[in-house]
C-alpha cells in the first residue's frame, strides 16, 4: 500500500504565473497510484476545500500545462474581467504519472466557473488572451510561397510551450524550410515506410499551415521542429494567432500532426498526428 506524502507549496514560488491575491497555500500531492485507497479520502479534502473557497467568493481559474504558455501573462487581466482569479501551475509539479487529489480541487472550480459562466468560459478567456497576445507581440516571419504558407519562429522569439526554455535555439532558415518542404510533398517514401500515419496527411498537404522551430539538441544536432495544422479556407481563421504562439489542439486527427528534422542527419526523426476524441 502506497501513502502519498503531503507537500504544501508556498504561492512565492508560483508569483510569476498568477494575479497578487491568491490562496495563502496550494497543497501538491505526490502521485497517487489509481489503485491507492486513498484517492478518495484526499479527493473528499480538496472538493471541500474548493467549496470553502466557493463561499467565500473565491474563485480560481486553473491551468495546468507543460510548459508556460506565451500568452499567461494576459490571462489575470482576462480573468479578472470575469472576477476570476488565474493561476498557472507546470504539469511536473502536479505529477505526470498516477493521480493527484489537486485536480479534485480543480475539477470543482472548474463545475464552479462553467456553471456561473458557461461550458466554454475558459476557452473564451484563453483565446481572448491569444489575442491580446497577437496583438502586442512580434509575430514570426510569414514565409509564403505558390506551395505552402508557413511560419517562422526566430531564436529570440518565446516558444517555451514547444520547446523547454533553456533549450538552444535558432532562426530556421528559408533554404531549410524548402528542403523540409520538397520532402513532405514530392519525396514521400521514406516518410511512408517510416512513419505509419504519414500516408494520411498526404492528400490533406496544400491545406496545411506549418509553424517552424529550430533547437539543438543534446548532441549538438540542428533539429526543426514542425507544428502543423489545417486550414479550411471556408470557414473563419480560428487560429489567427498563428505567428504569435504554437497551435495546440487535442484531438482532430490527421489535421493536425507535428515532426522532428534532423538538419545534421538529415532525416525525420519523429512524426505523428493527433488522436481522436
Amino acid at each position: 500500500m502506497r501513502i502519498s506524502l503531503l507537500i504544501l507549496l508556498s504561492l512565492s514560488s508560483l508569483s510569476g504565473f498568477s494575479q497578487s491575491d491568491s490562496l495563502p497555500t496550494v497543497p501538491i500531492y505526490d502521485s497517487i497510484m489509481f489503485d491507492d485507497p486513498h484517492i478518495d479520502r484526499f479527493c473528499n479534502i480538496e472538493r471541500k476545500r474548493a467549496m470553502q473557497d466557493l463561499q467565500k467568493n473565491k474563485l480560481y481559474f486553473i491551468e495546468v500545462l507543460v510548459d508556460t504558455p506565451k500568452y499567461y501573462r494576459y490571462m489575470p487581466q482576462e480573468c479578472k474581467k470575469y472576477n476570476f482569479t488565474y493561476f498557472f501551475i507546470p504539469e511536473r509539479i502536479l505529477g505526470f504519472s498516477g493521480f493527484n487529489p489537486m485536480r479534485c480541487y480543480m475539477q470543482r472550480m472548474d463545475s464552479a466557473i462553467e456553471a456561473r459562466n458557461g461550458q466554454w468560459a475558459k476557452e473564451s478567456i484563453i483565446r481572448a488572451a491569444q489575442n491580446v497576445c497577437a496583438e502586442n507581440d512580434t509575430p514570426a516571419e510569414q514565409y509564403k510561397t505558390s506551395e505552402y504558407d508557413d511560419a517562422l519562429f526566430s531564436a529570440n522569439q518565446m516558444a517555451s510551450e514547444i520547446l523547454h526554455p533553456h533549450v538552444r535555439k535558432f532562426t530556421p532558415t528559408h533554404a531549410e524550410v524548402d528542403k523540409i518542404e520538397f520532402l513532405l510533398r514530392t519525396d514521400t517514401s521514406e516518410l511512408k515506410k517510416q512513419f505509419r500515419n504519414f500516408y494520411k496527411t498526404i492528400p490533406l498537404m496544400a491545406g496545411y499551415r506549418k509553424q517552424y522551430f529550430g533547437y539543438i539538441d543534446s548532441n549538438g544536432h540542428k533539429i526543426i521542429y514542425i507544428n502543423s495544422f489545417w486550414i479550411d479556407n471556408t470557414e473563419p481563421d480560428e487560429f489567427s494567432y498563428w505567428l504569435q504562439t504554437d497551435v495546440a489542439v487535442n484531438d482532430g486527427g490527421e489535421y493536425f500532426w507535428r515532426a522532428e528534422y534532423d538538419l545534421t542527419e538529415g532525416k525525420f526523426i519523429s512524426f505523428y498526428t493527433n488522436g481522436y476524441a
